[in-house]
């Protein structure tokens, strides 16, 4: 069984392909040898035009050739299942502003400091629930009581639960 895609979700929507799940990986076909032999794939094409939302869906698939061509009359050919359930995450994408705290000390005020980031904005998806109130990523504090000169600090992007960075 093969999955296959045509159309677009909107802007601002990821497809994650990746872990697109379908309920059988095969499908047993029974009729005319010289209809069977020709007979490589069972391909199910899933419209994306517009979905903004996770799909989980039982659909028809076409018997095709190596090629990925639907076979002609098929009619006389029988397979064990009719339907195939599919599910494919379909997240929103949402632009954060990564942010971080600064504690002064050790003599030092924020004025005092330069302080710059590779990253100021971090792309992730989730569902539109998910991403409701999510506005910025705060990544930690810098202490600069703890700073004595030029420091590099790496701070994790740490993500909500349901959130994935992309």
């Amino acid at each position: 069984v093969e999955l296959g895609y045509t159309g677009r979700v909107p802007d601002g929507y990821y497809v994650d392909r990746q872990s697109a799940t379908v309920e059988f990986e095969t499908v047993n076909v029974t009729g005319p040898k010289d209809i069977i032999s020709r007979i490589e794939k069972a391909k199910i094409t899933l419209d994306l035009e517009g979905r903004v939302e996770t799909i989980s869906e039982s659909l028809r698939y076409a018997l095709c050739d190596e090629s990925g061509e639907p076979i002609e009359d098929v009619s006389t050919v029988t397979t064990d299942r009719g339907e195939i359930r599919v599910t494919v995450s379909i997240q929103q994408l949402k632009e954060i502003k990564l942010t971080y705290t600064v504690l002064e000390g050790g003599g030092l005020t924020a004025e005092d400091a330069t302080i710059t980031a590779d990253y100021d904005m971090v792309t992730v998806a989730g569902s539109a629930a998910a991403l409701l109130e999510l506005e910025e990523i705060n990544l930690g504090t810098v202490d600069l009581a703890e700073m004595t000169e030029s420091t590099e600090l790496v701070l994790p992007i740490k993500l909500p639960e349901g959130v994935t960075n992309q």
